[in-house]
């Protein structure tokens, strides 16, 4: 039995999952979807899996598209039953589902996974997304080092340590770990089950992808734990590797490491970047060399067992800061840097080599990280006086005397002998008083009063003068508005006359139009009553009289002159709403409200002027108004010649239908004269009318031939929309199919692809109508039956999906799909 696809896995969730899931914990729950709102999911090397969200919480529906092994249900029982009995921190709720309990696709049952969803970033997305605060890995190298010690002491191991396979999340300073797919899990009572799955290149021993008889043990994580501990310890050193090596460089899941370093150590370019690093590095990374040389991953150990002693780390700590201090000396900034930072990367509570960092920023003039780094020296030990002095002084650098002062006032309380910080107290500079000056002379006070009033008189007279040029321009101003606002008033009063005039005109327009189309209803009403008494004729009597026939050349006299009369009510219409649409142009030209803001601002002049411009606004802003009332009434005049248009349209229909009816009453008339007088040669009734037909069509029409063009052009319009629903442009496939309907109403198979192009954009109602026409037009369709009976589950309707469904296996009874789906309706 071939196992499903993705696309058809993701079409039995999305439109039919109360059908699909039967598992109970995710039976009534909804698949999530995404922001463009298609379904949600995650695709891996043999699985897909889709978020589900119940009452209760959120899991993942875990499906394969490929053969996991006639073990598989023997494994996760196992593997299900050890990790509910240790309850490990690392794992998630996790169960697996036999087919009998998993989903139906295609008609057919297959197995599952159910898992509590995590979230979480990959490792790599956790990288990129924390590769500015590099302190973070080393914490996660650590936490690291915790799980897979945890791990081994219960025996368990993974199989599949990689990118995927493993969630890191932030809380705060730490970092939670989680671990999903446990296809390749091991667990104790697992032991000699073969290793099926062997995970990505970049984190597996060549010797594991190359084997292919090998069985699962404990021992399964060895490699990939240091290849993953590893790339995090170096990456919290030298963050740049990411960069170089992970980020900009990589196209695969691997960190640091590519399938090409592992399978040949000696000519790996991140291999011989690791030497340059700090000692423990350098270890590791030698170690993991050695183990990509061995021939079996028998041979290889667990991660604790090969991490360097932590006494041996601080004593290469001290190492690093005695050989930055020796740089500092020599004044090489940058190496003295590099050493601190490799002694704080060993040991992060290592004062002196913070105290050295922040001596070498202080070198460099980079005061703000000096100061950090002085601060991070006090956290360790609060006593350390020297930190406080090479903080205060690093305040002071950056003019910040009274932060300076604070400092060092802290070094004197530990020390009050302190020197250096005694010295720089003083050196802060102190702004002095000044000094009180000599008592001036009674003259010197005289001859400084005259002075100021010189002064004072010039000033004033400029004042003045000023003002006076300020006053003349205002009153040019106000001029100048006055007459502007008098002749803006004459405009708007001629406007206004003009809109009543208009106005008056187009309501006696809409008073003839509406008693024209008054008299249009009662002749269409007349209309009706003849056509009924003509209908109930032809019920009673076998032959037409010469009466009737009489009376059916009239009524189509009088319907090509009421058609004629509607052409000409159509163009009185349309110059109408022109004329309308004409004078909303012209009253919307007004510019009056501008006119008044400029009034306003330049309004600055006697009371007088402002009086008379105040008048001049009020009455603008009347004319305004009525104005607006105008606007109104003309938008009402316009949606009344819009309402009789919609109207008069509606009659001309009307008429037109019953025009063709009664040409088709007479047709039927015909065909009962010719049925009477000679009967021996009486045709089928369907030929009969197509020759009817064919006689009242003009000469030079091949009826035939159009007809086969029609239907010809409709099934390329349909093979357009085809085109198009296979590539997933759903609007232009709809487009299609009803061009393909127009031309051939009488078209099932388009009828039943627009139903198929609205059942894909979940438009059920429509999907509906679409393939009801379908079966009308051929009743032995059972794709359409079928498909219409997914769109009634969609909408609830199991009663009808289920007579449907019926109905199709009437017409086939070896349709597998609908037999499939009826049973899993009759079980729910």
């Amino acid at each position: 039995m071939p196992w499903p696809t993705r696309t058809e896995y993701t079409h039995a969730v999305r439109d039919y999952p109360h059908i699909s899931i039967k598992d109970p914990k995710l039976k009534g729950g909804t698949p999530q979807l995404s922001v463009d709102g298609s379904l949600k999911s995650f695709a891996g090397g043999f699985s897909i899996v889709f978020p589900i969200d119940t009452t209760s919480k959120t899991y993942a529906l875990r499906c394969w598209f490929q053969d996991v092994g006639d073990n598989a249900e023997v494994r996760y029982k196992e593997i299900s039953k050890y990790l509910k009995q240790v309850r490990l921190p690392y794992f998630v709720d996790f169960d697996y589902l036999p087919k009998e309990k998993g989903i139906f696709v295609e008609g057919n049952n297959y197995s599952i996974t159910r898992m509590e969803w995590v979230k979480g970033e990959t490792l790599r997305g956790f990288i990129e997304q924390n590769i500015q605060s590099p302190h973070i890995f080393k914490t996660v190298a650590s936490e690291f080092q915790k799980m897979v010690v945890s791990l081994h002491k219960h025996e368990i191991a993974h199989g599949d340590l990689q990118d995927g396979n493993i969630l890191l999340k932030r809380n705060g300073t730490n970092v939670d770990i989680k671990l999903i797919d446990y296809d390749t899990l091991f667990v104790p009572t697992l032991k000699g089950l073969p290793d099926d799955i062997r995970g990505l290149n970049e984190y597996q021993h060549p010797k594991r992808i190359q084997r292919i008889d090998g069985q699962a043990n404990e021992k399964l994580d060895y490699f990939s734990e240091l290849v993953i501990y590893l790339s995090f310890l170096s990456l919290a050193e030298k963050p740049s590797l990411w960069s170089q090596f992970g980020n900009e460089k990589r196209v695969n899941s691997g960190l640091l490491f590519a399938k090409k370093d592992l399978e040949n150590p000696n000519q790996s370019d991140i291999f011989q970047e690791l030497k340059k690093l700090s000692p423990e590095i350098q270890q590791l990374t030698a170690t993991l060399k050695d183990y990509c040389a061995k021939t079996s991953t028998d041979h290889l150990q667990p991660l604790e067992a090969i991490l360097p002693k932590s006494n041996a780390r601080k004593s290469n700590a001290s190492t690093h800061t005695n050989q930055g201090f020796i740089f500092l000396n020599d004044k090489q900034f940058d190496k003295a840097l590099s050493e601190f930072q490799k002694a704080i990367f060993m040991n992060p509570n290592h004062k002196k080599a913070c105290y050295g960092i922040g001596l070498a920023h202080l070198h460099a003039k980079k005061y703000s990280e000096a100061i950090r780094a002085f601060g991070q020296a006090i956290g360790i030990d609060p006593k350390y006086k020297d930190a406080y002095y090479g903080k205060g002084l690093a305040h002071f650098k950056l003019g910040d005397n009274n932060k300076a002062k604070l400092a060092l006032n802290e070094a004197l309380k530990i020390d009050p002998h302190y020197q250096l910080a005694k010295q720089l107290l003083v050196d802060i500079p102190n702004p002095p008083i000044p000094p009180p000056g000599p008592s001036p002379t009674v003259s010197d006070f005289l001859n400084r009063i005259v002075k100021q009033l010189t002064n004072y008189k010039r000033i004033t007279i400029g004042v003045l003068a000023v003002g006076l040029i300020i006053c003349f321009l205002a009153f040019l101003t106000q001029m100048d508005a006055k007459e502007k606002a008098l002749s803006q008033n004459t405009e708007l009063n001629s406007q206004l006359t003009k809109n009543n005039s208009d106005i008056r005109q187009k309501e006696s327009e809409i008073l003839e139009l509406n008693s024209s189309i008054k008299k249009l209803k009662n002749d269409n009403e007349t209309l009706n009553e003849k056509y009924n008494t003509l209908q109930d004729e032809l019920k009673t009597k076998e032959k037409p009289d010469k009466k009737t026939s009489q009376n059916v050349s009239i009524l189509r006299r009088r319907l090509n002159e009421q058609t004629n009369k509607n052409q000409d009510l159509q163009e009185q219409l349309d110059q109408k709403t022109s004329e309308i649409k004409k004078l909303e142009n012209e009253k919307l030209s007004s510019n009056n409200q501008k006119t008044q803001d400029t009034l306003v601002k330049k309004s600055d002049g006697s009371a007088e002027q402002q009086q008379t411009l105040q008048q001049l606004q009020n009455k603008n802003h009347n004319l305004q108004t009525q104005l607006t009332t105008q606007a109104s009434e003309i938008k009402d005049l316009t949606t009344q010649v819009k309402q009789l248009q919609s109207e008069k349209v509606e009659m001309k229909s009307r008429n037109e239908e019953l025009q063709s009816e009664i040409q088709l009453l007479t047709a039927q008339k015909t065909t009962s004269d010719q049925q009477k007088t000679v009967p021996e040669q009486q045709e089928p009734k369907e030929k009969t009318f197509n020759k009817i037909v064919q006689q009242e069509l003009p000469k030079k029409i091949n009826y035939s031939k159009d007809y086969r063009d029609a239907i010809m052009q409709a099934k390329i319009s349909s093979n357009f929309g085809f085109i198009a629903f296979e590539k997933k442009e759903y609007d232009k496939a709809i487009s299609h199919f009803k061009q393909a309907i127009e031309k051939d109403v009488k078209f099932p198979v388009a009828h039943y692809n627009l139903g198929c192009t609205y059942l894909q954009k979940k438009d059920f109602h429509k999907a509906i109508s679409a393939f009801n026409t379908a079966v009308s037009l051929n009743p032995k369709f059972k794709e359409a039956f079928y498909n219409r009976s997914l769109a009634y589950i969609r909408t609830s309707r199991f009663k009808e999906a289920q007579q449907d469904l019926q109905k199709s296996l009437k017409i086939d009874t070896n349709y597998q799909p609908a037999n499939n789906l009826l049973k899993e309706i009759s079980n729910r």
